[in-house]
C-alpha cells in the first residue's frame, strides 16, 4: 500500500475591486419645491424700486453628496447648476452656495460664489469646484453640506414682466468627475 501525502497549507489569490461612487442630493428640512413671492411688505410707501431690488429670498435647500473613487491618481469632483424655465422678463433668480459642515475639509470643495440662474446658468455652471476624490457632507438637512440661498431679483424694471408663477423655472445640479 502506497502513502497519500497531503500538504498542511494552501493558497489562492482574492482580488479586490472598487467602483466609484458619486451620489447627488438636494434636501430641505422643509418642502424641496420653494416659492419665491414678490413680497413688497419691506417696502415703504415712495421707496425706489431699482435694478438689484431684492423680493423675496429662500435658504431651506441644501446640496448634500458622497464621494468614493479610490483609483489612483489626483481626481476631482465639480457640481454644475442649469436652470431653465424662466418666463417674463426683467428679473432673475440667483443661487449661491453657503458653506455649511463637513466630515473632513477636503469634502467641501470651493464655492463659485453667487450664479445668476437666469444669465448665467442656461447651460452647465460651476458652482462648486475642488470637491476631493472621497468626501461626504453629512445627512443633517439643517446644517451640513452646501446652504442654496435663493434670491428673486429685479433686474430691469422699464421691462419688468412677471412669468413662471404656475410653471415653475427647473434648477438642476449635477456631480461629475473634471
Amino acid at each position: 500500500m502506497d502513502a497519500i501525502a497531503q500538504g498542511n497549507s494552501g493558497n489562492h489569490n482574492i482580488n479586490v475591486e472598487f467602483n466609484d461612487i458619486t451620489l447627488l442630493d438636494v434636501v430641505s428640512q422643509n418642502d424641496l419645491d420653494i416659492v419665491l413671492s414678490g413680497d413688497w411688505g419691506s417696502v415703504t410707501a415712495g421707496e425706489e424700486i431699482t435694478e438689484g431690488t431684492e423680493l423675496a429670498s429662500n435658504g431651506d435647500n441644501r446640496l448634500h453628496y458622497t464621494v468614493f473613487s479610490p483609483q489612483g491618481g489626483n481626481k476631482s469632483f465639480s457640481i454644475t447648476v442649469q436652470a431653465s424655465g424662466f418666463e417674463g422678463q426683467g428679473w432673475t433668480i440667483e443661487v449661491t452656495p453657503n458653506e455649511g459642515n463637513f466630515g473632513n475639509n477636503n469634502s467641501k470643495g470651493n464655492s463659485a460664489g453667487t450664479i445668476d440662474l437666469r444669465n448665467d446658468a442656461n447651460s452647465a455652471t460651476d458652482l462648486i469646484t475642488n470637491i476631493f476624490k472621497i468626501s461626504w457632507t453629512g445627512t443633517d438637512k439643517a446644517n451640513d453640506g452646501w446652504g442654496l440661498d435663493y434670491v428673486l431679483k429685479v433686474t430691469d424694471f422699464d421691462n419688468f414682466e412677471g412669468g413662471n408663477s404656475s410653471n415653475g423655472v427647473t434648477v438642476t445640479y449635477t456631480i461629475d468627475e473634471v
